[in-house]
């Protein structure tokens, strides 16, 4: 009982300690600064090459995926690739689907 009581206590006191470095939804630790952020500001400099990733850092409202509720996404591994395949896709589906942009939502 008094060694589940002192793990219960140090338990907090990391918890209490990194705060705010965890997510606000699943409370994982989550790094100070994203993989997308490196990424983000690579763009804003004009140093990324790929176009479909120009387009996507271009749009101010995905800005939001770089909050700590999103790490799983933003500081997955394979980021640039997974991005530049997720906005290859929706591109294609928008030039050849017309109604792709009012009657669809892609998750």
């Amino acid at each position: 009982a008094q060694v589940v009581e002192a793990l219960r206590t140090l338990e907090a006191e990391e918890m209490r300690r990194t705060a705010k470095y965890r997510c606000p939804e699943c409370g994982d630790v989550v790094k100070k600064r994203p993989l997308l952020a490196f990424f983000w500001e690579r763009a804003d400099r004009g140093a990324e090459e790929n176009a479909l990733l120009q387009r996507f850092f271009a749009e101010e409202r995905y800005r939001h995926l770089l909050e700590p509720r999103y790490h799983h996404v933003n500081d997955a591994r394979q980021l640039r690739k997974e991005l530049s395949e997720s906005v290859a896709m929706l591109e294609a589906l928008a030039r050849s689907q017309p109604s792709f942009r009012d009657e669809w939502h892609v998750v």
